[in-house]
This record gives C-alpha cells, structure tokens and sequence, in this order.
C-alpha cells in the first residue's frame, strides 16, 4: 500500500491528464455496456468500442499537448484554456455521437453513418421542425449540454495544462523532450503507435465479415459505407451469381402489352387508416373514388417484408424476401429496362440511405429525389411533381415510374390545408415522449391528417401523369414500404417490432381494362412484381420468389422480420411465420432479444390482443422450426 502511495506521489504532476484519460474509458465503458446490453448488440463490441476510444483519446491528448514545446506558447496567459481546446471538442464529438446513435437505434435500429451526417448536417432545423416535439426541447438540452461540456474542460483545464506541460516541457519532471535523443524517440514511438492505431482499425473497418459485426460498434459504424454494411458471404455470392445469370438468360423476344407502369410506395402507409379498406374517417376520398368505379383493385390483405424503408423497397423492386436483399438483384425495372422501357425514378425523401442508391443501378432515364431539388426540402412531397415535369410526355415508347411518396412518414413535410384532425403545430409533449405516454389519439389523429395528405399527392400524381400522356393506358400499383406503429403493443414508429401495425400495408392495383385478379385476398411484398409481369404477358425471372396474384392464390406460409439485413442488429430483431390454412391465418413472432414467442390468430384476433403461444404449443413447435429453417441466425436457439 505504501508502495502505492508513493508511485501516487511521484506522479502527482501528470494526475491530469490521467484522469483525463480515465475519464474518456470509463465514460466509454458505461455508455458501451449500456449500448449494448439495451440493443442486444454483439458484447465482442465492448472492447472494440474501448480500444478505439483509448487509441483516440491519447492520440487526442498527445496532439493537445505538443504546442507545449514551444515556450512562447507556454508563457501565453491562454494557453491553458486552448490547450484544454481538443480534448473538449473530441469529447463532444463522442457525446453527440452516442447521442444520435441511441436515438437512431431506438427509432430505427441502426448506427448512424457518416453519408446520413452529410445529407442532414445542413439541414438540421427541417429535420427538427418535423419532429414531434417543439423545437426548443431540442435546441435548448443540445445548448446546455455543450454548455455543461465546456464549463466541465474550463475547470479542468489548469490540471490538464500542469499535466501536459510536465510531459512536453524539456525541464518537466516527466518530461518526454528533455534531449535531442528523446525527442527522436518519442515522435517515433509515437508514429509508429499512431499508424499502428489507424492500420489496425482500418483492417476491421475493411474485414467486416471477421470475428465481429464493426458496423455495431459506434465509430467504425459510422464510417462503414452504406453499401457495404451487407458483408459478402458465399451464400450473398451464390445469389449474386443467380440474378445476374438470370438477367443473361431473360428472353427478351416476348411479346407483351406495353403499357406504361407506376409503381407508387408511400412511406410507412397502413391500410388500416385507409377509407378504401374501410377505416371509418374519410382519409382516402380519391382511392376510393376509384375503387367504387371498379378501376381500382384491392387486396384485402398485404403484408411488407420488413418493418422498415431499406428492407421493403427492396423487396418489392426484386421479389426476394430479406435475407436474399443485395446489390445486384435482378430488379422489376431491370427487367423492364432491358425491354426496352424508359425507367423514371422521381422519389421524395432522401435515398443515399443504407445503400438504397447502389441498390437502385445505374439503368435509370431519371433519377431525381429530395436532394436533387432546388425547391423543397428533402422529404416534401412536392419534390415529385418537380422532378415530374423533367419527364418529356408520352411520345410512343412505355415507361417505367417509381414514386415514393413520404407524407405518411413523421419527417414528412406535412400541408395545413390536410390538417382535419390535428394542428398541424400540435407537438407531443416532453414528458410524453420520455415516458412513452403518448397521447394515442392525438397520434391517430396526426396520422390520419398524413394519410389524407397522401390520398391527395397520389391524386395529383394521377392528374399530372394524365396531362403528360402516360395514365392512359397503364398500371398502377399503390403500396406501403411498411406500416408504423401508433401507440399499439406500447411502440410507436416502426424498425424494431414486427406486429400488424407494423408490417400491414396496401396493395391496390390501377387497372381500366378489367381483367380478373385471382387473388385479391392475401399477397406479400414479394407478389408485387411478379404481378406486374405477368400483367404485361412477360415471364416471371426465374430467380424472383414472389408470385402473381393475377393466377396464383394465396402461399400457405410467408416470412417476415422487423428488419433487414443492412438496417439494424440481428440481436434486436423480431421474426414473423404466417401460416394460412384457408380458415385460419396463424402469425408467430419470435423476439431475438428477449427469446419471446406469441402466436395470433388474424381473423378472430386482427389486433393482437389474444396470445395463443400457450395453448397451442405444437403449433408453436412447428411455426419455430419453420423460422429456424428460414432464418440462418436463429439456427441452434431453443
């Protein structure tokens, strides 16, 4: 003990910067562990985690202190204060990046990266302003915990200076400089370290496929490009291999009916909050216009893939299900494109998200979304009419039309003249938000505004694709990418569970020439661009898993997740089996993070309410073994 006490002593004069140093792991240590006992991340990135964080803070430290070998800085009345500069500003950099993770993992179960920092960093008060609380509950805590930041820094700034002047001043008791050999030495010592430091994270930045998942861990997540978040594996090579010979072998003789095709996504858009499937407000006057006419089709129940955007505009451009999602899937406009359609991507949001863009090609006549304009922000609805008017009209050759639509979406611009039900300055209050006390008719009532909102983007849609030639003669399909929960089950939002609210969505199909549609009853994501196809007398790619509803009645089993293989931690995700027995359409859920199982049966319980898991435990026992055989992760687990 004395020992100690005295090795204490003796280092009295550098103490700062060791608790300084201490103070980053251990920051670091609780934050990490709380990060990933909360999101069931791979605990392997706990050290990883620490051992970045202690590279970066004493490189950080190091860098602050080597202004100190100049005298006439050390003799400056402000040195202290500068000095103290870096290790505030690296410290919260940290803080705001633990910050924004654990909301993003929380909204939808994700690290944030650095192409989504670059989209919105000059656009931080349209995000703001769309979220639902006021502006100042977020402006106001951001102020004062820099604030807080940098008072703690400016305390400590004059044992971190005492500290470092130790080390870095040629007569400090510590002192790294005291000759000309040492100080070869030490910047040696300390290149080596550093390029070691940078080269070392780099290889697991680089291996994404080795002993653990960096995209989990906060700051090699952040700089894991979006496209690459998928890691290549033998399995993703083989499907690979398939839809580009698929694409090879797709006759492209075929005779078919050339009409044009729209295919419009609305973001998180549930049926259930639309009159056309018989919600008792009147929230889609426009669809259902139609569907009285007899010119639009429905299906009465259609499920996404996934819980979230990346996942399921995938999986409906490709007919695969999530764990067959990838860049260079054969897509629905590949397809199309290669028959020589015109193809016209015109999408509001932003879509260098996860990869999205990569996934889209490079066979694109147009491509134009919330960042390509000059007008409107980057998630307003007007955007597509914007990028409408680059089309030329209708001249003969089809077209291909890819519209995603975000007025359902919270971040969407929202319009006050479709403010029925809520004010459209109506925000939740703080303490709610924290709580999880949400006013569940207030965000009924915000939603349905947007639903209404949607109904009248998708009429003006149709009113300008009429104007520029290409409604007549054409397909429309209206879908959902996923649904969004409202307060249902205690979630709002969606990403992370995988109930109804979650994963119901619409299916309508636009069609004046009145040809029967053999199933109208239940179809996935995954049937949409087998139908399509087989609507314009083209074969189905042999690689695609969906299948028409124009000829094929409902699949006795389908698979959905919360989400996809680029969105979210595998441990956080929630696995969905359908099984349709003609009578009776059982649903079981299994969550990766609490091992919990729940069995519904839709038709007499299309809530949820009711679960069956125990009461019908061979049925259980055979839904999990359908999902263990689905879901290669979920192998081994009881």
């Amino acid at each position: 003990m004395s020992t100690l006490k005295t090795y204490w002593a003796a280092i009295a004069p550098v103490q700062g910067a060791i608790w300084l140093a201490s103070f980053y792991f251990l920051f670091s240590l609780v934050y990490i562990v709380v990060f990933t006992r909360h999101f069931n991340a791979d605990p392997l990135v706990i050290p990883l985690h620490l051992f970045l964080v202690t590279g970066i803070s004493s490189i950080t430290i190091l860098l602050s202190g080597l202004p100190l070998t100049s005298d006439a800085f050390r003799n400056w009345r402000m040195a202290r204060f500068v000095t103290s500069l870096m290790p505030a500003l690296f410290f919260t950099i940290l803080v705001f990046l633990y910050i924004a993770n654990f909301i993003s993992n929380s909204f939808w179960g994700s690290n944030i990266n650095y192409r989504i920092t670059a989209l919105y960093a000059f656009r931080i008060d349209e995000v703001v302003k769309a979220l639902p609380i006021s502006s100042l509950w977020v402006y106001l805590p951001l102020s004062v915990l820099v604030l807080l930041i940098a008072t703690g820094f400016l305390l400590a700034s004059g044992p971190i200076f005492r500290s470092l002047v130790q080390f870095f001043s040629r007569h400090g008791s510590h002192s790294l400089l005291k000759d000309r050999s040492g100080r070869i030495k030490y910047a040696v010592l300390f290149l080596v370290g550093t390029i070691f430091f940078i080269e070392y994270t780099y290889i697991l930045w680089s291996q994404r496929s080795s002993f653990v998942d960096v995209s989990q861990e906060p700051i090699l997540g952040f700089l894991v490009p979006p496209s690459s978040s998928v890691a290549e594996t033998h399995s993703t090579f083989l499907i690979r291999i398939e839809d580009k010979e698929a694409r090879q072998r797709y006759p492209h003789n075929q005779r078919l009916e050339k009409k044009n095709v729209v295919l419009i996504i609305a973001d998180s858009l549930r049926a259930d909050h639309m009159q056309v499937y018989g919600y008792e407000r009147p929230t889609t006057p426009f669809l259902n216009s139609l569907y009285e006419a007899g010119s639009l089709k429905r299906v009465n129940q259609a499920l996404s893939t996934c819980a979230e955007t990346v996942c399921g505009v995938m999986s409906v451009l490709s007919s695969k299900d999530s764990t067959k999602l990838f860049q260079g899937n054969f897509t629905l406009h590949d397809v199309l494109h290669d028959m020589g359609y015109s193809t016209y991507f015109i999408l509001s949001g932003a879509h260098d998200w996860y990869g999205l863009r990569e996934y889209y090609g490079e066979d694109i006549d147009l491509y134009f979304d919330g960042a390509s304009s000059k007008s409107y922000s980057l998630n307003d609805d007007n955007t597509l009419f914007e990028g409408l008017e680059k089309v030329p009209d209708y001249a003969e050759n089809a077209a291909f039309f890819y519209f995603h639509v975000m007025s359902p979406h919270h971040l969407g611009t929202k319009y006050p003249q479709y403010c029925r039900y809520l004010p459209a300055e109506k925000k939740i209050e703080p303490a709610a938000m924290m709580t999880g006390s949400y006013a569940f008719g207030e965000l009924v009532d915000n939603y349905d505004d947007r639903v209404t909102q949607t109904d009248g983007v998708i009429q003006r849609l149709f009113d300008t694709l009429r104007r520029k030639g290409y409604l007549k003669d054409s397909i429309v399909v209206i879908t959902g990418d996923h649904g969004d929960g409202l307060g249902e089950h205690g979630h709002v939002g969606h990403t992370l569970y995988a109930y109804q609210e979650q994963i119901s969505i619409p299916f309508l199909i636009y069609d004046e020439d009145g040809r029967n549609y053999v199933n109208l009853e239940a179809a996935n994501q995954i049937d949409i661009a087998p139908t399509i196809l087989d609507r314009l007398g083209l074969v189905i790619p042999s690689c695609w898993e969906g299948t028409s509803i124009l000829s094929h009645k409902p699949v006795e089993y389908s698979y959905h997740v919360s989400s996809g293989s680029r969105v979210g931690f595998s441990g956080y995700r929630c696995y969905v089996v359908i099984y349709r027995t003609g009578k009776e359409e059982y649903k079981y859920i299994r969550s990766m993070k609490t091992r919990e199982e729940e069995l519904f049966e839709l038709i007499s319980d299309p809530l949820e309410q009711r679960d069956l898991s125990k009461e019908n435990a061979g049925l259980v026992q055979t839904l999990r073994e359908k999902c263990r055989a689905h879901y290669s992760e979920l192998a081994g687990q009881n």
